[in-house]
């Protein structure tokens, strides 16, 4: 995450042709962003807003403003357990009763027949088709499935062009889910901040069609500086009922620094806003002890034991070293497989937290 005042002091051409740069969207976007900006913003990339786009008064309509006005109530809302394991897609109409738990994840491409399509090496939207059999899914009687709005822009970005003609919530509703995240809409260093705070925004919006739909939301948030930060503090503080947030770190796990600002964005978030619980969604597990001071309010969302399963891998939790292994060449089926795979996951995430209220204790 950065903070403004580290942001370039040697501007490149990019960031001092950004209209942000003239205070125009202030206070909502600070001129300060245009300071890092990269990517020329008269270019046209793909699934991105820019300050030069001629339709960019239509995209702020689009979510009526940039202001982060939007009412969310979280009410119905469970109570979120440590660990929800994601559904790889062959499993959705697995008998899942004894995988351990209540909660199953979902990802929204999973729920669509070929959401994405290759044409001439680029990825493209064809007309979504919701999975017929998905209303049959031994998932909504069996558990408690929460929707990941989660994925690849193309997918996203069309579903959002498209959720009038698609009816995409109330079909949603219709289909069973009672509990999604909004969609992670892009926010990506170098680009145009006006881009950023519309795709912020956007997500904010979705959250709000979920809940008039009837499905309980969980916002998904990523501040990429710490001006971005400061603005979901004070939307928190002035919603309290909003209580728990999505952050997909996918992208950063990687990354070791990408790590230390998700991080820094919990740390400040939780340390800030009173009870926010935050589910962090494809993060390595190995990255688990980073969070152990707010263990509390963390949440973890991942598909690996479904995946590991698929592919007649076997979850291990070694509690000596206090580590997941993963054994390949099982000759399990994959539906024992995952039963296993996510009780050994379970396994680990009781261990850490054991793990870290007791050095909390010691201290």
């Amino acid at each position: 995450m950065a903070n403004l005042n580290d942001l370039p002091k040697q501007l490149s051409f990019a960031s001092m042709g950004c209209d942000v740069r003239n205070g125009i969207w202030e206070p909502y976007v600070s001129r300060g962003e245009a300071n890092g900006v990269m990517l020329d913003c008269s270019q046209k990339p793909e699934n991105h807003i820019s300050c030069k786009n001629p339709l960019r008064d239509e995209f702020i309509a689009d979510v009526e403003g940039l202001n982060f006005s939007v009412s969310l109530n979280q009410g119905d809302l469970p109570k979120i357990p440590k660990f929800i394991p994601i559904l790889e897609k062959s499993f959705l109409q697995s008998d899942l009763s004894e995988i351990p738990g209540d909660f199953v994840g979902v990802s929204i491409a999973d729920i669509f027949t070929s959401p994405l399509t290759q044409v001439g090496g680029r990825l493209q939207a064809p007309n979504f088709r919701f999975k017929p059999e998905l209303k049959e899914s031994p998932m909504f009687s069996q558990k408690m499935p929460i929707l990941f709005m989660s994925g690849q822009d193309t997918l996203i970005e069309s579903l959002w062009m498209q959720h009038q003609e698609l009816s995409l919530f109330p079909t949603l509703r219709d289909a069973g889910f009672r509990i999604a995240t909004s969609p992670n809409f892009s926010v990506f260093v170098g680009e145009c901040p006006l881009g950023h705070r519309i795709n912020q925004k956007k997500s904010l919006i979705c959250a709000r069609m979920l809940q008039e739909a009837g499905i309980t939301p969980i916002p998904h948030i990523y501040p990429m500086t710490n001006f971005h930060l400061r603005s979901y503090v004070e939307y928190f503080k002035t919603n309290p009922t909003i209580r728990t947030v999505i952050i997909n770190c996918t992208l950063q796990r990687k990354d070791p620094e990408e790590v230390k600002s998700v991080l820094e964005t919990v740390s400040c978030l939780i340390e800030e806003v009173a009870d926010l619980h935050i589910i962090l969604q494809g993060l390595d597990v190995r990255d688990v002890r980073l969070f152990s001071q707010y263990d509390q309010n963390i949440h973890y969302a991942v598909s690996t034991p479904f995946y590991n399963a698929l592919f007649h891998k076997q979850n291990i939790f070694d509690n000596e070293h206090g580590e997941i292994l993963a054994v390949a060449g099982s000759s399990e089926s994959k539906e024992k497989l995952a039963i296993g795979n996510v009780d050994a996951y379970l396994k680990y995430f009781s261990h850490t937290a054991s793990s870290f209220n007791i050095g909390a204790a010691r201290k």
